[in-house]
């Protein structure tokens, strides 16, 4: 085994170039997929909240649901999904 080829396995991150200015643009890329993630999941939780509510209430004075469950799977994806994965998506702002 040459040491490169040892070197390679052990490391993080690979230089496919001679640039070390890949480097901060994999930093970068980085850190917007995180921040986008990190976006995308405090809306998904944070539009969840009023969705629990009714079940909830529902649980605790046996009144009877409005929705069935399947009505509000189609809502949850029609009404979340598109602005999360939207969040997701989104550009860096320089």
């Amino acid at each position: 085994i040459a040491g490169s080829d040892v070197s390679k396995q052990a490391a993080d991150m690979i230089l496919l170039d001679d640039n070390f200015a890949s480097i901060v643009t994999g930093v970068e890329e980085g850190r917007l997929i995180f921040d986008n993630l990190k976006k995308s999941i405090a809306y998904t939780l944070t539009s969840n909240i009023p969705e629990i509510t009714p079940f909830l209430i529902y649980l605790t004075t046996d009144t009877p649901l409005a929705l069935g469950t399947i009505t509000i799977l189609c809502i949850d994806l029609g009404t979340d999904m598109i602005p999360a994965i939207s969040l997701a998506y989104e550009k860096t702002k320089h």
